[in-house]
């Protein structure tokens, strides 16, 4: 009898420890999840040296990482007041950067050893992670001369830079191969198009030409159907290629997590910085932060079913825990998450916006500080009549997207200038209805002709007025031509986009094209994380500046039969 209760206690113990220290490293990186770890090692440490070992790292990780002291005997959570939890922050994203940037070199590699051309020590020595477009075009042409192939030495390096997150400079629509059939990516907006048909929303999303005309011969047959089918009267088919969420979804999504970052970064360094905190204060930064926790949940399910699913490939799944991990530690940028054709080209699309909404802003605020300052002594500075700045913006904002409105709304600005420059008599009424005749706004030059009909065109400007309308002149000019050449550059892309889609939709239906080489579509194999932490110390030291961030006791890691090399026990510091 006593025999067997101790065989049961023993096959408890191990399974305990089994749950604390599992094989693989399969633990559950959260808080809750550490945090019920350390309590289930704590209840076990005094007759598992496993639970023992776990405890150690566990109360280390809080202490050097979270900046908690843990008194497991007393019972006691406390906060560590010599804790700088933003040089901790920074010390542990640079850690992360360096994982980062092995996994990149590593695919890369991976990349490089399946190709027809045996890997040479010059191309093992060329792959480098490039910060630039300069390092990129070196790090390609030191693979090309090392005899890598053309293709094979773009693809590596458009991967050394993906999954290094150095995209900020990176021209998708040049320097990016075309991993991803866009047939297959517009199938879930063709499929939310067919459900908006069926339940009768009406403009569906989406233009039904543009979408189809990515698709392959077979699939535009079955999307016909499937349209004249949710056309039908009391349709309620299922719909084919429904996906639940999609690259442009899960873009999306992470964006708008990112954004919620931010908004609870400042709340959080309001309330830090506050000698006294309001209880709505305090309310609004629980319910942000709870809101920002029930976002990283729905992110980390979808994550999990898109990768269950093989809906993204492999270098994107893993760029995609590159984002999150950055954002974990602070850094928000998200730029480039996914390869499709469609994703690169809203990325590359939506880059160039953003570049006119800063010239557009730059230029709203130099034009009103232009018209504001050109009052003169003894004339009426008329500010109220100083054309709105928001709707400066605006105009320059529609001409740096290349719309069709912004030549309108530009000669509309131009004119509404010249009414002000006459008002505050730095213009001559007749020669503003000129200029104004010239931009097109023949009803305000009429208005501004018989506005010097009635005044007899009495003002004239003298020599000084007529040069500040000149520097007026001369700064919307040039705000606008800015405007209109950027508009002209987001047209260009647009159209080249356009084309290269249409291109490799038809290289694919030649069958002259490959998508998704193995290397970006198939697992890793090997190249896990796990696989980085048995890098030499030097490598490690190099990336922390010298920083010891041992892992495990060597004697205590030597004589444990299962070493724990889970995410809890990688992060454990001693400085």
């Amino acid at each position: 009898m006593a025999q067997g209760r101790r065989d049961a206690w023993d096959v408890t113990q191990r399974r305990e420890e089994a749950r604390l220290a599992p094989a693989g490293g399969n633990v559950d990186p959260g808080r809750e999840g550490t945090a019920d770890r350390l309590g289930r090692a704590i209840l076990w440490r005094e007759v598992s040296a496993v639970a023992a070992r776990v405890t150690d790292e566990l109360v280390r990780y809080y202490r050097f990482e979270e900046g908690l002291i843990v008194d497991v005997e007393a019972g006691i959570v406390d906060i560590d007041p010599s804790f700088d939890a933003l040089d901790q922050h920074a010390i542990a994203y640079r850690w992360v950067q360096h994982t980062h940037h092995l996994h990149a070199r590593d695919l890369a590699r991976e990349l490089l050893a399946r190709s027809a051309t045996p890997l040479s020590g010059g191309a093992e020595a060329a792959l480098v992670v490039p910060t630039s477009w300069s390092e990129r075009r070196a790090v390609e042409y030191d693979l090309r001369r090392s005899g890598v192939g053309e293709n094979e030495a773009r693809t590596a390096t458009f991967v050394l830079a993906y999954l290094s997150g150095n995209t900020a400079d990176l021209d998708y629509l040049t320097e990016a191969p075309a991993p991803v059939d866009p047939g297959e990516e517009i199938k879930p907006a063709i499929a939310r198009h067919l459900i908006d048909l069926q339940m009768r929303a009406l403009p569906a999303r989406g233009n039904w030409d543009a979408m189809t005309a990515m698709l392959g011969p077979q699939d535009r047959i079955v999307a016909a159907a499937a349209r004249a089918a949710a056309l039908a009267p009391g349709a309620n088919e299922s719909v084919p290629w429904y996906i639940d969420t999609d690259r442009a979804e899960l873009t999306r999504q992470v964006s708008g997590y990112r954004d919620q970052l931010d908004f609870a970064i400042a709340i959080g360094g309001r309330l830090s910085s506050s000698t006294s905190v309001a209880v709505d204060d305090l309310r609004l930064a629980t319910e942000v932060f709870e809101d920002l926790l029930d976002r990283r949940r729905e992110i980390d399910a979808v994550v999990g079913d898109l990768t269950e699913t093989n809906t993204l490939l492999e270098i994107e799944n893993t760029r995609l825990l590159h984002v999150l991990d950055g954002l974990d530690h602070g850094h928000t940028r998200v730029d480039g998450l996914f390869v499709g054709e469609l994703a690169m080209r809203a990325t590359d699309l939506q880059r160039s916006a953003a570049r006119g909404d800063r010239l557009a802003a730059a230029g709203a605020e130099a034009i009103t500080a232009a018209l504001h300052s050109v009052s003169l002594p003894g004339k009426t500075a008329a500010a109220a009549g100083v054309p709105d700045q928001q709707v400066t913006y605006q105009t320059l904002q529609r001409l740096s997207l290349g719309s069709t409105e912004g030549p309108q709304d530009a000669a509309e600005l131009r004119t509404a200038v010249e009414a002000y420059l006459v008002q505050v008599g730095l213009a001559r009424p007749a020669d503003a209805a000129a200029r104004a005749a010239s931009s097109a706004e023949p009803g305000r030059a009429a208005a501004l002709a018989n506005s010097a009909e009635v005044n007899g065109d009495s003002r004239v400007p003298d020599e000084l007025s007529e040069s500040l309308a000149i520097v007026v002149r001369d700064e919307l000019d040039y705000r606008i031509s800015l405007a209109e050449h950027q508009g002209r550059g987001h047209m260009a892309r647009e159209v080249a986009w356009s084309s290269r889609i249409t291109e490799v939709c038809a290289a694919r239906d030649a069958g002259t094209v490959e998508f998704a080489p193995d290397v970006l579509a198939a697992p890793l194999g090997q190249v896990t994380t796990a696989a980085h932490i048995q890098r030499t110390d030097s490598l490690i030291l190099d990336a922390l500046g010298g920083v010891d961030r041992t892992v495990h006791d060597p004697a205590t890691t030597e004589a444990d039969p299962q070493p724990s090399t889970g995410p809890d026990a990688q992060v454990t510091a001693e400085l």
